[in-house]
């Protein structure tokens, strides 16, 4: 089974929109840090991705499991926030198959890590890919209406060019 770790903005995100089950559904495990449980249950009470993250571990498809020494090793990750350093010094410890995140310097960081990394939108593509959304555009159109995640006009034509629908 493949191991996927998650930073927090995928889910909160994906909650947002009220995709949260596209995970379970794609990836069937996600490993998260204490961190990123910290800002979306503790830090993020009563906003989207509380109660999707408390049920998905209550239902145990998502674990807790904190990073050892290596988060204290890798200067890479001292420019981070909490969240997505431990993120990615779990996803080097675990030999992780993916990372999602979304924050363009997480990202950048796990490349030059050597780790695979999608944020939200990819998660989205891989969706309509595998028929678990119909439409990606509605899909876009419902994160710009009820989530945080920034779009541009480009990105949204190359994200739906990759999932095969034209803008």
């Amino acid at each position: 089974m493949a191991v996927v770790i998650s930073d927090a903005s995928p889910l909160v995100h994906l909650s947002a929109i009220a995709r949260f089950e596209l995970l379970k559904q794609i990836y069937i495990q996600l490993l998260i840090p204490p961190a990123v449980w910290r800002e979306v249950v503790l830090e993020g009470k009563g906003r989207a991705g509380e109660v999707d993250l408390k049920r998905g571990v209550e239902a145990g498809w998502i674990s807790i499991q904190s990073p050892g020494q290596i988060y204290h090793q890798r200067p890479e990750l001292n420019d981070l926030d909490v969240g997505e350093a431990e993120a990615l010094a779990l996803a080097l410890e675990t030999k992780a198959d993916l990372v999602l995140l979304d924050e363009l310097r997480g990202r950048a960081v796990a490349r030059t890590l050597g780790l695979r990394a999608v944020g939200t939108l990819g998660v989205l593509i891989e969706a309509k890919r595998q028929g678990l959304i119909p439409n990606l555009a509605a899909e876009l159109e419902n994160l710009r209406k009820n989530s945080q995640l920034h779009l541009s006009t480009e990105l949204e034509q190359i994200v739906l060019s990759l999932a095969g629908e034209t803008a």
